[in-house]
């Protein structure tokens, strides 16, 4: 460990802590860690002069007549702030020890001595020193004592103490609302901060790794995020306090366009026509079957059949296929019957020509036969 700074006005019997005749520890940053003992031993001569033998008198010596000092010594201590750490690393202690017959202080932070002297001859000491609450360790947060005390040559003492703050923790923070897929719009991570040390600040930045760069405030504490392009996404949150100690958190989030969702083909069925898919009684839709052709026949109207066997009604139910079979029938028409899909006078016609022709060549027949005598 390395000692912190210190000055002091000291006379040459002070004592600090970095004395290659002792041994220190190093404790919340206070001392060094030379802990050997170099100095020699002690190697002067005995004395070997006779002892002086001569008479001088009487040897009684005077009675003290000086009173006894009661008084206690003067001594106060002080440091620049109340509240250290983070930005704040060093704190720097003063204060003050008086009496007219001084003989020591002593200097600590929790008990452990930064800073003693002894054997003085001054009458008033001023005390300086420099102490780290973050070279070269980070001290635990907490409230530390800062003791002064001051011993005269008549044992009389004096006492004085401060405190000071540490602060070397960052914020409590929490992020929440990421570790999600997004599939469309915005996405704003949810956060939690504090700290007894106010104002925060907060900052975000993007990984590298990010596949785009997106648009949003960076200072603010909870920023939107909107992505094109698909990927993985991944942000860090610095939240820093008063006194500059920080905590920094993580917020992530994929992003998958959703796709629109296109119909699959489908095959109609020429049947599905056929029937009504409501909620209601399916009803039959009329379907009629083409007549065959048929050959040499005249066109004979719907309304033929009616003025033979008379008009009727048929409901689409009762409809069914109808099989021209006029050519090979008699059917009764509305001009009279239809023979073989003819009509009857079309039939009368043709064998009033067959007998015509039948008389015509009966009769060229019998011309030329000779007549018999």
């Amino acid at each position: 460990m390395i000692l912190a700074a210190s000055t002091i006005t000291r006379p040459t019997q002070a004592e600090f802590l970095n004395s290659p005749a002792q041994t220190v520890t190093c404790i919340l940053n206070i001392g060094n860690c030379k802990t050997s003992d170099t100095t020699p031993p002690d190697v002067t001569p005995p004395d070997t002069t006779p002892p002086d033998t001569t008479d001088t008198g009487d040897t009684t010596p005077p009675p003290d007549t000086a009173p006894p000092d009661t008084t206690d010594p003067t001594a106060t201590v002080s440091a620049d702030t109340a509240l250290a750490g983070g930005r704040i690393g060093d704190v720097t202690i003063t204060g003050t020890v008086a009496d007219a017959h001084l003989a020591s202080y002593s200097l600590a932070v929790n008990g452990v001595v930064a800073q003693q002297a002894s054997d003085l001859t001054e009458t008033t000491m001023d005390v300086t020193y420099v102490w780290s609450v973050s070279t070269p360790e980070w001290l635990e947060s907490g409230i530390y004592t800062i003791t002064l005390d001051a011993t005269d040559t008549a044992g009389n003492t004096a006492h004085s103490e401060t405190t000071v703050e540490v602060d070397n923790d960052g914020p409590t923070a929490s992020v929440s609302g990421g570790d999600i897929i997004l599939k469309e719009g915005s996405i704003t991570p949810s956060v939690t901060a504090s700290d007894p040390h106010e104002p925060l600040e907060y900052q975000w930045t993007a990984s590298t790794d990010n596949p785009a760069l997106l648009d949003f405030d960076a200072s603010v504490s909870e920023p939107t995020f909107t992505p094109t392009v698909e990927g993985s996404y991944i942000y860090y949150l610095t939240v820093t306090d008063g006194l500059g100690n920080v905590s920094n958190e993580t917020f992530s989030f994929d992003y998958a366009q959703e796709l629109e969702t296109v119909p699959l083909p489908t095959t109609i069925d020429p049947t599905d026509k056929l029937t009504d898919d409501t909620p209601s009684t399916p009803t039959v839709i009329e379907t009629r079957m083409s007549p065959m052709a048929t050959r040499g026949r005249d066109e004979i109207a719907a309304s033929d059949d009616t003025g033979v066997l008379g008009s009727t009604v048929t409901a689409p139910s009762q409809i069914v296929p109808i099989r021209d079979i006029a050519a090979t029938t008699i059917t009764p028409t509305d001009n009279g019957w239809s023979i073989f899909g003819l009509l009857w006078y079309w039939w009368l016609s043709a064998i009033g020509i067959l007998i015509v022709v039948g008389v015509f060549v009966k009769r060229t027949i019998d011309a030329r036969l000779p007549t018999q005598p």
